[in-house]
């Protein structure tokens, strides 16, 4: 859904999780701040991760018909996954965007080449073949001028 909501504010929202039989399991409120872009901010959206796992899949998605994103965020090696993040800066603002594969511990492992963001959004391969099983951390960082804002997923590789 989308749908307008002043900047400055607190969006409320009521999430509430059913059964397949229609019963409420849980249910709880929370509020979003809604951040005002017009002081010069930057954000960054949570990272979409888009999986292939066939080469079907993987053609698919370069045609442009792309998968949800994966819920889980457990790969295989052999997975091929997309990185989609929406990027968000003064309209007359230069944004550049980097991202960082981490390990586990937070140590840096490699630099990751990301594309400009066209029209606010950036998508780039996450490499996982040549990862070992194990957790890691894709470390996003989006700069706008003396302004900058980090964001980090976690994802776990499995054999």
């Amino acid at each position: 859904a989308n749908f307008e909501v002043p900047p400055g504010t607190d969006l409320h929202l009521r999430l509430t999780a059913e059964a397949a039989d229609g019963r409420i399991v849980d249910q709880w409120d929370q509020a979003i701040p809604v951040p005002r872009f017009d002081d010069g901010a930057v954000a960054l959206s949570t990272p979409r991760f888009l999986r292939a796992r066939s080469a079907f899949e993987a053609q698919a998605m370069r045609a442009g018909q792309d998968p949800p994103p994966a819920a889980s965020r457990q790969f295989r090696p052999t997975d091929r996954v997309i990185v989609e993040v929406e990027c968000y800066a003064p309209h007359d603002a230069a944004l550049t965007l980097s991202a960082q594969l981490l390990n586990g511990k937070g140590e840096a492992l490699t630099e990751l080449t990301i594309p400009p963001p066209v029209d606010g959004r950036s998508r780039f391969a996450l490499p996982l073949s040549s990862l070992a099983p194990s957790t890691y951390v894709l470390r996003l960082d989006a700069r706008s001028g003396e302004r900058d804002v980090q964001q980090r997923s976690a994802f776990r590789v499995v054999p």
